[in-house]
């Protein structure tokens, strides 16, 4: 299998792999300090070493060849994993996607129950960039919760609640319906941890019974229908490099 890339110049070698769609720019660190990076037929084991697209770069046994980056936005449905392929031969999100010649992957995961918003790319280091933690990329998502929540007791999330791996709190919770059993509410959070949502409105002794991301940050999805995708606009792909 190769692993395609454009580069342009001078760039450092572990960002010239993560762009390369193979793994992150931390990997790829890792995969240098780990003698399996080789330039022009010889190991590059220091961090910070350049290559340029003239070099011949081999990857833990893969080389490195031509390829456009490319971006696309999903709208996943439910009983879809978000994965390029599974062993137990369940539906994955890259059975809805066609056409497309480069390899691409989705960024970040939603749940298999969980619907919405999904990016698809071949460009590693912004798929870093979007999962990473540090970033804090605020992420909105459409929640139905049962039993119904008061309003007083969903504030306990913009201020901090503790969960068994820590301090969460959301940038934003707004309640969109409620009545006697649920509650349909809007939640902005930067946390990546697992599960997230759910486990926040479990402390609440509620639960989630359905759940979509419907923005990462700036990028909604408009009106593209459950199972569509479209490819990003240049102006929303930069953007997205912004964040």
């Amino acid at each position: 299998m190769s692993y395609i890339v454009k580069i342009i110049g001078m760039e450092r070698l572990q960002k010239i792999i993560a762009q390369s769609g193979l793994c992150s720019r931390r990997k790829a660190e890792e995969l240098i300090l780990d003698n399996k990076v080789m330039v022009n037929g010889k190991i590059i084991n220091i961090l910070g070493s350049q290559a340029s697209f003239d070099d011949e770069i081999i990857v833990d046994g893969k080389k490195l060849n031509l390829e456009k980056k490319v971006y696309y936005i999903l709208n996943k449905p439910s009983n879809y994993i978000t994965t390029t392929s599974d062993t137990h031969n369940r539906k994955t999100v890259m059975e809805l996607v066609s056409g497309i010649k480069e390899r691409i992957y989705p960024v970040g995961r939603l749940d298999i129950d969980t619907t919405g918003l999904l990016i698809l790319t071949n460009d590693g280091e912004l798929d870093n960039h979007l999962i990473h933690p540090r970033y804090e990329i605020v992420k909105e998502y459409i929640a139905l919760c049962k039993p119904s929540i008061k309003k007083e007791d969903l504030k306990k999330l913009e201020e901090g609640i503790i969960l068994e791996d820590g301090f969460v709190k959301a940038n934003e919770v707004k309640i969109l319906r409620t009545d006697s059993s649920n509650t349909l509410i809007s939640l902005k959070i930067s946390v990546g941890k697992k599960h997230i949502v759910k486990r926040m409105v479990e402390y609440l002794d509620s639960k989630v019974i359905q759940l979509q991301r419907v923005a990462i940050d700036f990028l909604t999805l408009g009106d593209l229908e459950v199972g569509k995708y479209r490819k990003l606009t240049d102006e929303e792909v930069e953007k997205l490099k912004k964040l």
